[in-house]
């Protein structure tokens, strides 16, 4: 109910910390008082700081299922945020942001086919 209640009015959910943490058996509870920030401002934050985003780590994020992550990453993707790099198949998918590493990447990788065929030709 507490982890609803919070999630309803867009807080942190509350935070247990149990024995092994404590130096009594007891329970400590933690609510922070504080909005959660956006979907997006998280993963924003998540991928300025590691590159790439999985829908396993949107999962853990936002605390949402598979579907709702796969159609929020699709969303991203057509709106023109992300980028998807399937290059380890789909279920290794990663998205990254629109001008990063990868779509360079891949804009380096079509000139160097298409120099490759130029040559091939001559």
């Amino acid at each position: 109910m507490m982890f609803s209640s919070m999630q309803a009015v867009g807080l942190y959910p509350p935070l247990y910390l149990s024995s092994p943490y404590l130096e009594q058996d007891a329970v400590m509870v933690t609510l922070l008082n504080e909005e959660r920030p956006a979907v997006w401002e998280q993963v924003s934050d998540w991928i300025d700081r590691n590159g790439s985003i999985s829908n396993r780590e949107l999962r853990r994020i936002a605390g949402i299922e598979t579907l709702r992550a796969s159609k929020m990453l699709k969303k991203w993707v057509v709106a023109d945020m992300l980028v998807p790099d399937t290059s380890k198949g789909k279920r290794g998918t990663k998205y990254m942001r629109v001008g990063g590493g990868y779509v360079q990447q891949s804009f380096l990788s079509l000139s160097e086919l298409a120099d490759n065929k130029q040559t091939a030709n001559e």
